[in-house]
């Protein structure tokens, strides 16, 4: 029989890989070789650094439109 100890490991492990697998999925799903805005490639040092659709510039766009919808 086994103790909590051991039951909470495998549990704890369960998670962890649930978790994992999850991250990866949408890591898969929300970062693209291409801006969404523009269409030109993504350097592959940015892509490594976040989880993103935009190039720089564009991002600079978008958080500086987002930026001053708040303020409106």
């Amino acid at each position: 029989m086994s103790d909590f100890a051991d039951v909470a490991a495998d549990i704890t492990e369960q998670h962890q890989a649930v978790s994992l697998a999850n991250h990866m999925a949408k890591q898969a799903v929300i970062s693209s070789e291409y801006c969404e805005d523009c269409g030109i490639d993504i350097p592959a040092e940015r892509l490594a650094a976040v989880i993103t659709i935009r190039c720089v510039d564009c991002q600079s766009i978008y958080e500086t439109k987002k930026h001053n919808v708040r303020r409106a």
